[in-house]
């Protein structure tokens, strides 16, 4: 490993590893807001997050019958860049409990834990995806739409708590600084 690698990876420099995180992050989060846009109609009101949550085959097919094929080539692409904020949604939120939990004087096995749950939501969330990449290639497996939602479910709840763990650590390590 080179030096300059070495250094990146210093405690230091999360700091700046964490702003790159969320540049990064803000970029796909701005992709994945043009590609879902499209995606939303009366039977997906909510878009993607529709089909995520479609829990069973009835309700995913009447999702895929909602778009056209123009529109199913987006969701695949909405489908791939989601596999990309998925590794960078994760690192961010993970190394936001650090930053924050270290801040907050908050116990070590409590920051570790909530940072490395945010890997379990990302793991959860590429399961989602695979399920949702089969129903849209035409598997007819009833099983798809299950895997899905019981994998969006505990993801968005995980990412969740990473997040408010973020802010209560964050809101008590400034008023400990007071």
């Amino acid at each position: 490993m080179n030096e300059d690698a070495k250094l990146w990876l210093l405690p230091q420099n999360r700091i700046r590893q964490f702003y790159l995180l969320l540049i990064l992050n803000f970029g796909c989060i701005v992709a994945l807001q043009i590609t879902g846009a499209e995606l939303k109609n009366e039977v997906a009101s909510a878009g993607i997050v529709s089909y995520e949550f479609a829990g069973d085959m009835p309700n995913a097919q009447n999702i895929l019958n909602s778009w056209d094929a123009e529109t199913k080539i987006t969701v695949g692409i909405n489908l791939g860049i989601d596999y990309l904020f998925l590794l960078l949604y994760s690192q961010a939120i993970a190394l936001g409990c650090l930053l924050v939990g270290q801040y907050g004087k908050m116990k070590t096995s409590i920051i570790s834990l909530i940072a490395n749950l945010q890997f379990v939501a990302a793991f959860l969330d590429a399961i989602e995806n695979y399920a949702l990449i089969q129903l849209l290639t035409g598997s007819k497996l009833d099983f798809w739409p299950s895997i899905a939602y019981w994998s969006a479910l505990p993801k968005f709840t995980l990412v969740a708590i990473g997040l408010l763990f973020i802010l209560y650590a964050g809101v008590k390590g400034a008023i400990q600084k007071k």
